[in-house]
């Protein structure tokens, strides 16, 4: 259910933040598909989900690293303000 293009992206972020609402936790899984094919993989969404990992101090499992489109930037490098 990851969307397939940054524009969604925002709108995705709200809907699994309501999984943990009232002061409850909760827990949002998604598919993430590699690849950059309209329609097909998640690659278009890397750069804002890296971002949002990293601003919430999650690690980047090692998957997730690997499947970096290229020209996007990880956020947790040096200089980097995604």
């Amino acid at each position: 259910d990851l969307p397939l293009t940054e524009t969604e992206f925002d709108a995705y972020v709200h809907r699994i933040g309501r999984t943990g609402r009232a002061g409850k936790s909760g827990r949002a899984t998604s598919l993430f598909v590699p690849g950059d094919e309209p329609k097909v993989g998640n690659g278009a969404v890397w750069q804002p989900l890296a971002q949002i990992l990293n601003e919430n101090g999650q690690e980047f499992p090692r998957w997730f690293e690997e499947c970096k489109p290229r020209g996007a930037l990880d956020p947790r490098a040096p200089g980097v303000r995604a």
